[in-house]
């Protein structure tokens, strides 16, 4: 409602607009374009303004002008430059790829840079030596990265100390040094990291010189860590690898050195591991191929433990007891006479170690010893009908010689 009134009458009269009728300026029904009333203007697509001139185009203009100004490059032009580019990175590849030798390699090892890994490995790890160690494995191993991969785990043909013999007198000094700071059990530790690498690296088909020289060199050094425990474990390792060719030849390898003449870590190994898996003793028996390796590097150590017997026979029985009881050398003696699991030829050279081992861990034994052994002897002579009941028999009397206490348990 919309008050209306007329200013010079004082009376007010109200008003409704709009009732009734239509909104205003609205129409219900839809406008008709006529003349009189045109249809409401349409809109029209709207062309897109012409792109302008960029930057960028301002650009290719200037370049297309200097290649006018000063002529593209020729066809052969082009070629050559290729050809350069192509013969720099064959002979970078080249230079990537070229395997040197071990000797060489070694010429090059940065013995400061060792060191220096070494103090840092310390004051990073302070109660973490076999860290330390660890971490100059894998510096060595880089620095003879180049080095040409062995074809054969065990390097037959090789010198004895091999590749031992080809390190410098300075890196030899700066790891005697470093091993002999440090306590049995974190070596111990290191050499079986050292096999567990040699057996992975041989596998993987990767070079393993540095492994191999930080084993000899530990070996060399500190040789009293291969005691009992590590027979254990090495025998162990063995009858898990008899399936695996390349870790089990290599595990040969490592557990048969015996750098400078020492004859005793590889004489427990090959006794209380390799020969009882040789046999069969421990599960499935060696391969055909590699008990010809097993039986003459057995022959080796014996030579070696026979040869400085002969100079100090005292000192080399004493170790050799330590290693062999009684009992077991009567199963090495059975081995070599009965044993039938071998080819003639590999038994017949296994027969010829048997003089020499006798010798230094029989008959050198101390007299008051032999009393333990005679009833074991009665015993077989008792079941035995063959080749071997002289070789008893002929043990049986040495006893009763040195020792009159036989007599006693003879009756």
């Amino acid at each position: 409602p919309v008050c209306s009134h007329n200013m010079s009458d004082k009376s007010v009269k109200w008003t409704t607009v709009g009732k009734g009728r239509g909104k205003p300026g609205l129409s219900k029904k839809p406008v008709k374009p006529t003349e009189e009333a045109p249809s409401m203007p349409i809109a029209e697509a709207i062309n897109p303004l012409a792109p302008t001139e960029t930057s960028f185009g301002t650009f290719a203009e200037i370049q297309e002008w200097k290649h006018r100004r000063e002529g593209s490059p020729s066809e052969e032009a082009v070629k050559e430059s290729r050809g350069r580019k192509q013969a720099t990175k064959r002979k970078h590849e080249k230079d990537l790829k070229r395997e040197i030798t071990l000797k060489e390699a070694l010429l090059q090892v940065d013995v400061h840079e060792l060191s220096t890994q070494l103090e840092e490995s310390r004051m990073r790890f302070t109660s973490y030596p076999l860290v330390w160690l660890k971490d100059i494995a894998d510096k060595l191993q880089s620095q003879l990265s180049a080095v040409k991969k062995e074809s054969d785990p065990l390097l037959r043909g090789k010198a004895d100390d091999y590749p031992l013999c080809e390190a410098g007198d300075d890196l030899l000094a700066m790891l005697s040094e470093t091993y002999n700071e440090l306590e049995a059990e974190t070596l111990v530790h290191f050499y079986q990291h050292l096999l567990e690498q040699l057996m992975e690296g041989s596998q993987q088909g990767q070079q393993t010189h540095g492994l191999r020289i930080l084993l000899q060199a530990l070996l060399l050094t500190r040789p009293e860590i291969v005691g009992p425990g590590l027979q254990d474990e090495a025998s162990s390792l063995l009858k898990k690898e008899v399936g695996h060719m390349k870790r089990l030849l290599v595990l040969l390898w490592s557990l048969g050195q015996m750098p400078n003449g020492n004859w005793v870590a590889p004489f427990r190994m090959w006794v209380h591991a390799v020969l009882p898996l040789l046999f069969g003793r421990s599960g499935k028996p060696l391969a055909s191929e590699i008990q010809q390796d097993v039986v003459r590097h057995f022959h080796s150590i014996v030579s070696v433990m026979k040869r400085e017997f002969d100079i100090d026979s005292v000192a080399v029985t004493k170790a050799a007891v330590d290693v062999v009881d009684l009992e077991h050398f009567l199963w090495l003696q059975q081995t070599m006479f009965v044993q039938k699991k071998l080819t003639a030829q590999l038994h017949e050279e296994l027969r010829q170690v048997y003089p020499a081992l006798k010798a230094v861990v029989f008959t050198a034994r101390p007299k008051n010893q032999l009393r333990n052994f005679f009833p074991s002897l009665l015993v077989k002579l008792e079941k035995t009908r063959s080749e071997y009941e002289a070789e008893l028999l002929s043990c049986a009397v040495d006893c009763l010689c040195e020792d009159d206490y036989c007599f006693v348990l003879w009756q």
